[in-house]
């Protein structure tokens, strides 16, 4: 329940909140124009009086006066997302009382707020906020600023649901001045200055555990102090903001970790006794930390990505396997929707097909900005296809994989690949023969299948005409390709191009070899080719799924069985494979 007295101080704050939002690039960042970009919020140190400065980048827009607060004793500390609707959230602190105070944002429209029914012990302030504990939830932290203790609340919500005290207790002066990702491995740090010389120091964590630190080389000029943290050049990493407490002036430090990598004036000097407030905490950026097959026991398809610091389902995702982009990225879930919560959510994504070979970094592109690489080895660059067929009679689904030759078949796989992604395009004999460029491949069925011989399938004519039409093992593309000398035999499980009386009459029909079926390898009168059939791939995963689709032919392969209902290709999926995590 909301008191009278704080929904008297949300109505005065109303038009504040109207202005004010979360840049969806860093869930810390204010944004009171919502354009995407960071701004900043100020409060007067003497009164309580609330500005704000709309920014692109380091340049000052525009900016104006803010209602003021019921009293000046509520001063604007942080933002972030504190509750499970994920609504933005700005947090108040008393200074007299130590009370912290919700206020939620819906849009541009204020939502209500909440008191928390815990308070800190006295001298203890907010410095920031995030996860600490891996939860996917943000905790709150605080320091005492006369010991320097440091403590973690771990919050639900508006619910205290314990607390702890980091052991390490920084040096006398060291106060902490923002809350981030300093060394890029998804888990909150802290950055301190200390009050006398002016040094800035970073703690790494390891959630509530103290993993090392290290001082900047760097000091700021006399009357500099750090106010809060931002990505002013729009990198998802975070820099130092600093204000001079006499001038008024903001500048900003560019980091690479915590080496300072350059820094300029932000604007104009702001007169008064103003204060930069509200953008103590940087929430970690995602960072990708192991690799899984999803579907396979080998790492092609679509695969599993899980990545720390993905915390919100709603974000925009795309993947990239060294410079090529997958053509399918999506969260699979985030922190407490599965298991692994101790290390963030997670995203499925397909294998992009044409890797270079050697090592690559697997890099995940979240609300716009790159995550850290994830170092994987490519060492077989073949495509490779993925089939998902169905039952004719059941409806059940199975899988397999083959390998698809490229490094000896390049023209004849070029082909395939072309027609299964629909990059090459082809003619529709159940619709006139229009040129089309859709997947060729889904849809159509394994119309001859001869036990203990072969599963062919590839005639778009068995989309339209009923299984029983002799016409069916007499379509195409529309076109033929020339045969091609592989140096690849009839093996179990081979995958080879079907074709008419003449060698070079191959086009899209294809058949898998059940069994050795030696029969039918390539002949030569010398190195010219007279007879046999052109291998191109084989299966490499889940061969038993390919022998058992459903036979529609006698042993001898001369008849069509009369109540056979042909398995059905939903898919022929074109991929890369990546080497075990």
């Amino acid at each position: 329940m909301v008191s009278a007295r704080l929904r008297h101080f949300t109505r005065i704050m109303a038009a504040l909140l109207l202005l004010c939002g979360l840049s969806t690039r860093s869930r810390a960042d204010l944004d009171f124009n919502t354009d995407g970009k960071p701004d900043i919020a100020f409060q007067s140190q003497a009164g309580s009086a609330l500005v704000y400065w709309n920014l692109n980048g380091a340049n000052y827009l525009s900016g104006g006066s803010l209602p003021t607060p019921i009293t000046p004793d509520w001063r604007l500390i942080d933002s972030g997302r504190m509750t499970a609707d994920n609504a933005r959230t700005l947090i108040y602190q008393n200074r007299s009382t130590n009370q912290i105070l919700y206020a939620y944002l819906n849009g541009a429209a204020i939502q209500g707020g909440t008191i928390l029914a815990n308070t800190p012990a006295s001298g203890y302030q907010i410095v920031g906020v995030g996860d600490v504990n891996g939860d996917g939830k943000p905790d709150i932290i605080f320091q005492n600023q006369t010991s320097g203790q440091i403590v973690f609340w771990f919050m639900d919500g508006v619910n205290l649901l314990g607390g702890v005290a980091l052991t390490a207790v920084p040096g006398t002066g060291y106060k902490v001045v923002g809350v981030g990702d300093f060394n890029a491995d998804g888990k909150l740090d802290l950055v301190f200055q200390n009050t006398t010389t002016n040094l800035i120091a970073f703690w790494f964590l390891n959630g509530t555990t103290f993993a090392g630190g290290v001082s900047m080389t760097a000091v700021p000029g006399n009357g500099y102090s750090v106010v809060g943290l931002g990505d002013v050049t729009n990198t998802g990493k975070p820099h130092l903001i600093l204000q001079n407490q006499t001038s008024g002036q903001l500048v900003y430090w560019l980091l690479n970790g915590t080496t300072f990598a350059g820094g300029d004036l932000m604007t104009s000097p702001f007169s008064g006794d103003y204060r930069a407030t509200g953008i103590r905490s940087f929430n970690p950026r995602p960072v990708p930390v192991q690799l899984r097959a999803r579907d396979f026991a080998a790492l092609y398809g679509t695969v599993r990505l899980r990545v720390r610091s993905l915390h919100d389902a709603a974000s925009t995702v795309s993947v990239r396997v060294g410079s090529v982009v997958s053509p399918s990225a999506h969260i699979a879930y985030v922190d407490t929707a599965a298991p692994d919560t101790g290390i963030g959510g997670a995203i499925d994504f397909q294998v992009p097909n044409g890797l270079a070979a050697g090592s690559q970094n697997i890099v995940v592109t979240v609300n716009g900005k790159d995550t850290p690489g994830l170092p994987v080895t490519v060492s077989d660059t073949n495509p490779f296809a993925v089939f998902t067929v169905q039952n004719g009679t059941t409806l059940a689904i199975t899988q397999f994989v083959a390998e698809l030759r490229a490094d000896v078949a390049p023209n004849t796989v070029a082909n395939f690949v072309g027609l299964a992604t629909g990059t090459k395009s082809w003619l529709d004999p159940c619709n006139s023969n229009a040129v089309t460029t859709t997947p060729y491949y889904n849809g159509i069925t394994f119309h001859r299948v001869v036990p203990g011989f072969v599963a062919q399938g590839g005639d778009p004519l068995s989309r339209c005409l009923p299984e029983s039409n002799p016409n069916i093992g007499t379509g195409g593309p529309g076109y033929t390709i020339p045969f091609e000398v592989t140096g690849l035999t009839h093996n179990d499980g081979a995958l080879a191009m079907a074709r008419g009386n003449s060698l070079n009459s191959g086009a899209s029909q294809f058949f898998i070899d059940n069994g050795p079926q030696h029969q039918l390898d390539p002949t030569f009168n010398g190195q010219t080719p007279t007879g046999g059939y052109v291998v191109f791939g084989f299966v490499v995963e889940n061969l038993a799924n390919a022998k058992a689709i459903t036979v529609t032919y006698n042993a001898a392969g001369t008849q069509v069985l009369p109540n056979a209902v042909p398995d059905v290709m939903t898919s022929v999926v074109i991929t890369g494979k990546i080497d075990g995590p």
